[in-house]
């Protein structure tokens, strides 16, 4: 059987955030059938929201709507 699976950690802090993603493949995939990689830009106001998958409200919000939350001092 064909398998993907995918770890991602994310840390969010006094000092900013931190993103960490693992992706493992079966052998048995090929690696043209998977698409490129996503590229995220950060350039609006937006929303974090954490959640478990058992619960069904999130244990964290977090509104960004000024770029100084994003950069490092």
């Amino acid at each position: 059987m064909d398998k993907i699976t995918e770890d991602v950690r994310f840390q969010l802090n006094e000092y900013g955030a931190r993103l960490s993603v693992l992706t493992e493949m079966g052998a048995e995939l090929a690696y043209d059938d998977h698409p490129p990689p996503r590229h995220f830009v950060f350039d609006k106001p937006f929303l974090i929201l954490l959640e478990k998958s058992s619960s069904s409200r999130p244990y964290f919000a977090l509104w960004v709507g000024n770029p100084t939350l994003l950069v490092a001092e």
